[in-house]
């Protein structure tokens, strides 16, 4: 069950928590997960050199809800990483949990 927001607002999708902004998206100050719109993270992957990742949809992962617009997320991968990243079409957004985002920045950023 989602948390009732307040207009301009973006939840955590996976504790409901208020996200804060950040330079490239935001982030969830209690369980540490990560939306970012996928052109902010192409534009990031550019700026270091880095080809844009793509993401693939995957079935068996527990669905979650996007930030903006409060829709089922899909659950899916970046192509050659092993770590889940759920996506919402109509936003255009990517959500990590807090142990993906760790794994985004050690395998994909570094």
């Amino acid at each position: 069950r989602r948390a009732a927001k307040r207009p301009g607002e973006l939840l955590c999708a996976d504790c409901a928590a208020v996200l804060v902004a950040d330079r490239a998206g935001h982030l969830c100050p209690e369980c540490h997960g990560v939306w970012v719109k996928e052109s902010a993270l192409n534009a990031i992957l550019a700026r270091k050199g880095k080809a844009p990742r793509e993401w693939t949809a995957e079935r068996g992962l527990v669905p979650a809800f996007c930030p903006e617009c409060g829709a089922e997320l899909a659950a899916g991968r970046l192509v050659g990483e092993d770590f889940a990243v759920f996506r919402c079409a109509p936003c255009s957004g990517l959500w990590l949990g807090g142990t993906e985002a760790v794994s985004f920045q050690l395998r994909v950023l570094s």
